[in-house]
């Protein structure tokens, strides 16, 4: 019998991305791509507690779970602020 894995140890893959208006303009969005999986057995980790979306301005998974997408921005051009029912941008 095979004893089953306890996923203790993983490869986490990252990827950040930019969006641009043009080449030769200044990027105006930013967002990181991550895969986790078990570095033992390979297995792929779902991430919970995020909506199924395809958005670059907002926290989300794709519809497998197994692929986060998370907004980036510069630290000195402050953060979005989350109120209830959106998202907003402000300096915090």
């Amino acid at each position: 019998m095979v004893k089953p894995c306890s996923h203790e140890q993983f490869l986490v893959e990252a990827h950040v991305n930019k969006d641009r208006t043009s080449l030769d303009a200044a990027p105006h969005h930013y967002w990181m791509e991550l895969k986790v999986r078990c570095a033992m057995c390979g297995e792929p980790m779902t991430f919970e507690g995020l909506a199924e979306d395809s958005a670059i301005d907002r926290p989300c998974v794709d519809r497998s779970g197994k692929n986060a997408r998370l907004p980036l921005r510069p630290a000195g051009k402050g953060r979005l602020v989350m109120p209830m029912g959106g998202f907003q941008r402000g300096v915090v």
